[in-house]
C-alpha cells in the first residue's frame, strides 16, 4: 500500500465547536463533514463547520449516515447531501456512511443508487463502511470512493481512497477525540 498523501479529519456536532483556525494550522489535509446522524437529524455543526472551512480553505467533503432499507429512503437521504453541496466548492467525494445494523442486504444497492444521484448532479460519490462491510455486503463495489474504517491494522481491501484508524485521533483546535483517516490519493472534486 502506498504511503497516505495526508491526514483528513472528519466530524459531526460530537466534536462541538470547532476551532478551524488551529485545524488548519495543524496541517491536516482536509475534512468530511456530517450533514446528518443515523436518525435524518441535521448535524446541529454542519453549516457552520461547511463555513469555517471555506473561510479557511480547508478542502472538505461530506457525508450522510444511512438508514436506508429502499430506494425511496437512499434518495431522501441523497437529496439532503445534494441539497447542502449546492453552491460550495466540495474538493471531496460526498460519501454515503453504511454500518447501520438491520441495512445490510440493501447496503449495495443503496450506495448504487446514491452513487446514481449524486453523478447525475457532477459530485464524487464515495461509500464508507468498516471492514467487514466491505467484505461482506459491498463485493464488488468498485465504482467509488472506498473510505474504510479499521482501527489497529490497516484495511485489507484493495483500492481503499482513505483508512479511518483511529476514532481517538487528537487535533489542536478540536476538543476531545476525533476520527483521523489517511488519505492516499489527490481528490480532483467534482466531475466536471
Amino acid at each position: 500500500m502506498a504511503k497516505p498523501k495526508f491526514i483528513v479529519v472528519d466530524v459531526s456536532h460530537h466534536q462541538g465547536k470547532i476551532d478551524w483556525k488551529k485545524v488548519k494550522r495543524s496541517g491536516i489535509g482536509g475534512a468530511i463533514i456530517r450533514v446528518s446522524d443515523s436518525t435524518g437529524t441535521p448535524d446541529k455543526q454542519c453549516d457552520r463547520n461547511i463555513a469555517q472551512c471555506e473561510k479557511y480553505k480547508i478542502p472538505y467533503g461530506l457525508y450522510i449516515y444511512s438508514r436506508a432499507k429502499d430506494k425511496k429512503k437512499v434518495r431522501k437521504e441523497a437529496n439532503l447531501i445534494l441539497k447542502k453541496a449546492k453552491g460550495h466548492n466540495i474538493q471531496f467525494p460526498l460519501y454515503i456512511d453504511l454500518e447501520q445494523p438491520g441495512c445490510e442486504k440493501y447496503a449495495k444497492m443503496a450506495a448504487k443508487e446514491f452513487g446514481r444521484l449524486v453523478e447525475k448532479k457532477g459530485y464524487r460519490c464515495g461509500v464508507y463502511a468498516n471492514q467487514s462491510w466491505w467484505k461482506n455486503y459491498l463485493v464488488g463495489l468498485n465504482r467509488y470512493s472506498k473510505w474504510v474504517a479499521r482501527y489497529g491494522k490497516k484495511p485489507t481491501i484493495s483500492g481503499m481512497d482513505m483508512w479511518q484508524y483511529t476514532m481517538e485521533g487528537k487535533i489542536s483546535g478540536i476538543s476531545g477525540s476525533c476520527d483521523k483517516n489517511k488519505c492516499y490519493v489527490d481528490f480532483p472534486g467534482r466531475l466536471n
